[in-house]
């Protein structure tokens, strides 16, 4: 499934709380760099407010479904540390959302080579059966083909990526899924830094990369 932008049960998902910790970073930052998903948000917003407001207080109050504490889940906060001072090039690439996950500037984290012009930084959350990073592609490069045994959920953070005869740019998101064989390659001139978020490990295909599968960490 190839989208530029997350489905609307992703998105009441989020609205309502019931997405984990990974998935609501990405709609988090998904949602801070696209206007028109943070309009469509606002709009589900409303209508779930109106709804609630229709629920009889003694029956929510027995479910533990009050209207205060479901408001209290509509805006993921994660816990943070100590606040970073990020200097500009970070502060214009890492929208709000992100900035509590990362400790340094973008070229001081410890980024991790993954493959030819391919590096990753792996982001802690709390949920260690999901995978958490951002990647930074140079230009030019391709990420191996591969699908994936789960779902793979991207958000662009700069420049551009192309996947078939999609093109994927800033704030844009993907979902990809089994259904998905595909080899995204990173903008010729820019190069691409994105979110990546996956809830299980991806297959490499092709001659080589099935023969590498056992190798991949996840």
């Amino acid at each position: 499934m190839v989208v530029h932008q997350s489905d609307e049960g992703l998105m009441l998902d989020y609205a309502s709380g019931a997405l984990g910790e990974e998935l609501s970073l990405a709609m988090a930052t998904h949602l801070s760099l696209s206007m028109r998903q943070a309009q469509q948000y606002q709009t589900l917003n409303a209508i779930g407010g109106s709804m609630l407001d229709d629920i009889d207080c003694d029956s929510a109050d027995d479910d533990d479904i009050g209207l205060e504490s479901v408001l209290a889940r509509l805006d993921y906060e994660p816990v943070t540390g100590k606040p970073v001072s990020f200097n500009r090039v970070t502060s214009d690439v890492i929208p709000a959302p992100l900035r509590d996950y990362i400790p340094a500037d973008i070229d001081a984290l410890k980024w991790r080579k993954v493959g030819p012009g391919v590096e990753e930084y792996r982001i802690k959350t709390a949920n260690k059966a999901a995978k958490t990073s951002l990647l930074r592609i140079e230009p030019g490069r391709a990420m191996p083909e591969h699908t994936h045994s789960g779902r793979e959920i991207t958000v662009v953070l700069k420049g551009s990526y192309a996947d078939g005869v999609e093109t994927f740019a800033r704030g844009d998101m993907q979902i990809a899924d089994a259904s998905d064989n595909h080899q995204p390659l990173a903008d010729h001139e820019e190069g691409c830094i994105c979110l990546i978020v996956l809830d299980a490990p991806v297959k490499l295909t092709g001659r080589v990369g099935r023969l590498l599968n056992p190798f991949v960490k996840f």
